[in-house]
C-alpha cells in the first residue's frame, strides 16, 4: 500500500513538473514571438531554454523557418516545425547511428504525428497559410512590405501568431513530457 501511495505521488509530482514546464515553453513562446518575431526560433527558444538543452546552431538554423519556411507561406507552420525539431533533439536518430536508433526514430515519429494533429484540430491545417486565414481572415505574403504591415496591423504579434507559438511550445514539451514520464515511470 505505501509503495502504491508514494508512486501515485511521484506520478502527481511528474505530472506537476511537466505542466509547469509546458506553461513556461508557453509564456516564453508568446513572449518570443511578440518580440523578436521569427515563429520557429521563438518555438524552438521556447522549448530549449524551458528543458535546459539550448542549442545555438540549431537555434541560429532555424532562422529560415520563419513564416512557412523562408516566408513563402505556403510550407508547413515554421511553429509546428520548430516543434519537431525540439523533439527531435530530445529523442534522436544519431549519427553515429544512422543505421539505427529505430526506437528514438519512432518515438519522435509518434509525437511528431500527435504534435500535427493537435494543429489540424486547432487550426484545421498545418500550412502557414491555412493558420493566417483561421487566425486573421486571410493569407498574408510576408516576402512583400506592404503585407507585412497589413499582418502586423490584423495582430500577428499581438495575439494571433504570438498565440499560435506559444501553443506549439507548450504542446511540444506537453509531448516530450509524456514521454519522459513514461521512460521514469515504466523503465522505457
Amino acid at each position: 500500500m505505501i509503495d502504491s501511495i508514494t508512486e501515485a505521488h511521484h506520478r502527481q509530482a511528474l505530472e506537476d513538473e511537466w505542466a509547469a514546464r509546458a506553461q513556461r515553453a508557453y509564456e516564453l513562446g508568446f513572449e518570443y514571438e511578440r518580440i523578436y518575431h521569427g515563429c520557429g526560433q521563438a518555438v524552438l527558444a521556447a522549448v530549449l531554454e524551458t528543458l535546459e538543452r539550448f542549442d545555438a546552431a540549431a537555434f541560429e538554423a532555424a532562422t529560415a523557418l520563419a513564416g512557412g519556411l523562408g516566408l513563402s507561406g505556403d510550407c508547413t507552420c515554421a511553429a509546428m516545425t520548430a516543434a519537431a525539431l525540439a523533439m527531435g533533439m530530445v529523442y534522436p536518430r544519431r549519427r553515429s547511428c544512422f543505421d539505427a536508433d529505430r526506437e528514438n526514430k519512432y518515438r519522435c515519429f509518434s509525437m511528431v504525428q500527435r504534435l500535427r494533429e493537435r494543429f489540424v484540430q486547432r487550426y484545421g491545417s498545418v500550412i502557414c497559410h491555412d493558420i493566417h486565414r483561421h487566425q486573421m481572415g486571410r493569407a498574408f505574403d510576408l516576402r512583400l512590405e506592404a503585407e507585412r504591415q497589413a499582418f502586423e496591423a490584423a495582430g500577428a504579434h499581438e495575439d494571433k501568431c504570438t498565440s499560435v507559438v506559444a501553443l506549439a511550445a507548450q504542446w511540444a514539451v506537453e509531448e516530450i513530457g509524456k514521454e519522459r514520464m513514461r521512460d521514469l515511470l515504466e523503465g522505457g
